[in-house]
């Protein structure tokens, strides 16, 4: 499994505001047997190192093709997480 987890520029950092919070989004790539893998493998590796995170929305998504089959897909996510 493939999981990249990358901060964005922490100075131009994408600071959301939520409901009196303070929110944070990250990008990260994951890959999966299925999109939904892809997608929860995406948020399960992002909770491992931060607390709070609230949303994933993928803005990509790539499919691996060997010998004319697909053989696994990778998602391109932000990731929200709430400052605490």
């Amino acid at each position: 499994m493939l999981c990249t987890l990358r901060l964005l520029n922490s100075i131009n950092a994408n600071n959301i505001h939520i409901m009196g919070s303070v929110a944070k989004v990250i990008e990260v790539i994951a890959e999966g047997k299925t999109i939904e893998d892809a997608v929860e493998n995406a948020a399960k590796e992002a909770a491992k190192s931060l607390k709070n995170v609230r949303s994933v929305y993928v803005e990509g998504i790539k499919a691996s093709v060997e010998d004319g089959k697909i053989k696994s897909y990778r998602v391109n996510a932000k990731v929200t997480f709430v400052i605490e």
